[in-house]
């Protein structure tokens, strides 16, 4: 049982997720900007921590710092 789970904690999506709650827990964006920055990387492709960017909800240093914790 716990082999699935950490399989599963391995996922991309579980990375991802986990990533999004980093986000949103350090304050670093706030839930709506999230949410655009997501719907851009669909529309656009790209990498979210572009997208915060591109989008002005985050600078680069920001982003670097987001980063180094990720």
């Amino acid at each position: 049982m716990f082999a699935q789970y950490s399989a599963a904690c391995r996922s991309p999506l579980a990375k991802s997720l986990s990533r999004h709650l980093v986000l949103l827990q350090t304050n670093a964006v706030r839930a709506q900007g999230l949410e655009d920055a997501l719907a851009a990387q669909v529309i656009h492709g790209g990498r979210l921590g572009t997208n915060l960017v591109e989008l002005g909800l985050v600078g680069d240093g920001t982003k670097e710092a987001l980063l180094a914790l990720l």
